[in-house]
């Protein structure tokens, strides 16, 4: 059998639409909810750990050149999984031969306002069409307490435009 780590690298980098320095807003109580946008008053609502937080800079990078200079091949049609806190809209253009090989996304997206200048569902939806993917329906969501969805895994598979 193979060794299933060799499949696996980490790498401490952003990815968006521009090479650089970038300032990521850390969430010193719940480090997973970190992002390169500001939270908004309704994360704070909903999450109070996301209130806590400390500037720190991180290099960002474009997902198609950090692939290219790092000489990380990608095997064709694998699975993209983006949860980057409101930021998916900037790494889907910083990353298009990337996802125009791959066979699936699988994306959250927020249906509230968590962060400040997130993307919206429709903005992945619309970015992910124009790259041949259809939404496929949600794998998971998560809800207030009012019942209304407050984010979910998007599920998008990629189609032949001839069909």
């Amino acid at each position: 059998m193979a060794n299933r780590s060799s499949f696996v690298s980490a790498h401490n980098v952003a990815l968006g639409e521009q090479e650089g320095e970038a300032e990521m807003f850390q969430h010193t109580d719940h480090s997973p909810s970190s992002s390169l946008l500001h939270s908004s008053r309704t994360s704070h609502s909903l999450y109070p750990f996301t209130k806590r937080e400390a500037l720190i800079k991180v290099h960002m990078a474009q997902l198609d050149k950090f692939l290219d200079e790092s000489g990380i091949a990608l095997h064709p049609g694998i699975l993209i999984k983006l949860d980057v806190q409101g930021y998916e809209d900037r790494v889907i253009r910083g990353a298009q031969r990337t996802f125009a090989s791959a066979k699936a996304c699988i994306s959250e997206v927020n249906f509230d306002n968590l962060f400040e200048g997130q993307c919206s569902f429709k903005d992945v939806w619309i970015l992910l069409d124009r790259l041949g993917y259809r939404y496929s329906g949600n794998l998971n969501q998560t809800c207030a307490d009012d019942g209304h969805m407050v984010f979910a895994d998007a599920m998008f598979v990629r189609y032949s435009r001839n069909v």
